[in-house]
């Protein structure tokens, strides 16, 4: 079993800011867009909770949720890369 990461988000946001966050963005776009990516996170984690049915055990819908989430994000993925979003 994998070891429990209690701060995956904040390490995704760090990555994000030293990958795609020019040097000198200053101090206030830094925290808007920290605040932004939190959102996100919060969204989604919502939004997952809410689509999955109830129980401990995953299920045919949980699955197919999760893979329509991935394939969500690797679109959006493909628009960055291609300059499109």
């Amino acid at each position: 079993m994998a070891e429990v990461q209690f701060d995956i988000i904040q390490q995704g946001w760090k990555s994000l800011e030293a990958a795609a966050i020019p040097s000198e963005a200053n101090d206030t776009q830094r925290r808007e867009m920290r605040c932004a990516f939190f959102a996100g996170a919060w969204h989604l984690w919502n939004a997952t909770l809410v689509a999955l049915d109830p129980g401990a055990d995953p299920t045919a819908n949980d699955m197919a949720q999760m893979e329509a989430i991935e394939q969500e994000l690797q679109a959006f993925a493909m628009m960055v890369e291609r300059g499109l979003a």
